[in-house]
């Protein structure tokens, strides 16, 4: 059934270069050549690649002047979105990405909201700063807007509608990983990478960090690097960097390229994937005591006086070179006290604390 699947998957995308690329097919790609697929998501894959090629036609492009105006653009991006569209990622973004003159333009539509018949699109060019713009849209804005159940949103503009999936699978955790001392788990995550995570939270460092979920098939291969004390794989595709603890049988999330988060790429780290509703307010004020200043956050980590902010949980280094990256994480090998300690040390924050600096990481 995989194959078939993502022979259909092959000949949806393949034929010709669309006029706008998703995410949903970045990631589709990745886990069908991983077979990480179960019978349940081959068949909603199946249906909203079918529906896609169905679909496919209309306006390429779009006037460069629409880049100053996010309805228009989200109108274009609405257009040419599958028909049943789904969202893998698990912060609830649906990516896209596509090309105007000399402009490379990457957004997201942002389905948080939808339970209040609203939905947000922002949109950047790497390239060329005075290319950021977002809105919310809504009713006023002509955009319908609807919850159907928990898992299924509906959008439509201008006579055109399209069905959204909330892919829930990923936000289960990894079964086999077994919890240490004063951990607890957070969330399953999935990046939109395709990567799949879980977080955890550490009661006693009052940390948070990214273990690999190692329950379903590997999306990446990784390039082994060994250091005089730290052992790590390396993601040939991602660039994600996981320390090999084999004695506590976890891969530990500890560095993503700077040249990524410099571009917000999707290669860019899973800070912006937690999931949107999860009760995390304690954790977040234990972790990072700042977001306790001004009006504090909410329940789940969004700051009350700044709508549309939330606090960044990235337990991890952003690196240039993997080599400076292993001798870094060698240091702080060598000074750790314990287990909890060096985790602490390998994915510490300036965040977390007013005063505290460990010593610089490999891009600090």
């Amino acid at each position: 059934m995989l194959q078939f699947v993502c022979f259909i998957l092959a000949f949806v995308l393949e034929p010709a270069v669309p006029p706008v690329r998703f995410n949903q097919h970045d990631i589709e790609r990745s886990w069908c050549a991983a077979g990480a697929f179960t019978d349940g998501q081959q068949c909603v894959l199946l249906a909203s690649a079918a529906t896609h090629r169905l679909s496919a036609g209309g306006d390429q492009s779009i006037p460069t002047a629409w880049l100053d105006r996010p309805e228009l653009v989200f109108r274009h991006v609405l257009a040419h979105t599958p028909p049943l569209a789904i969202v893998y990622p698990t912060e609830e973004y649906y990516y896209f990405r596509f090309r105007v003159g000399r402009a490379k333009v990457s957004g997201n539509i942002r389905l948080v909201h939808a339970n209040e018949g609203e939905i947000s699109v922002g949109y950047f060019d790497a390239e060329n700063p005075a290319i950021m713009r977002s809105a919310t849209l809504g009713e006023a804005d002509g955009v319908v807007v609807r919850q159907i159940t928990p898992d299924l949103v509906y959008i439509g503009v201008d006579g055109i509608g399209r069905l959204f999936v909330l892919s829930r699978r990923a936000l289960r955790s990894s079964s086999v990983l077994e919890l240490l001392p004063g951990e607890e788990v957070v969330s399953g995550i999935l990046d939109e990478s395709g990567v799949s995570l879980t977080l955890l939270f550490h009661r006693i460092t009052e940390a948070f960090y990214f273990v690999l979920n190692e329950d379903v098939p590997q999306v990446e291969k990784y390039d082994v690097v060994e250091g005089e004390k730290v052992r790590v794989l390396v993601g040939q595709r991602s660039g994600f960097v996981f320390a090999d603890d084999v004695e506590s049988n976890r891969k530990i999330l500890v560095g993503v390229r700077e040249h990524d988060v410099a571009r917000n790429t999707m290669f860019d780290g899973p800070f912006d994937q937690v999931p949107p509703r999860l009760p995390i307010k304690e954790m977040l004020e234990q972790a990072y005591p700042y977001v306790k200043l001004n009006e504090g956050i909410d329940a789940h980590g969004n700051f009350v006086g700044t709508p549309g902010s939330r606090v960044a949980i990235s337990p991890y280094q952003r690196y240039r070179t993997v080599e400076a990256l292993v001798v870094w994480l060698d240091e702080q090998s060598v000074v750790a006290i314990t287990k909890a300690d060096l985790w602490l040390r390998w994915t510490y924050e300036d965040k977390r604390h007013f005063r505290r600096r460990l010593p610089a990481g490999p891009v600090k």
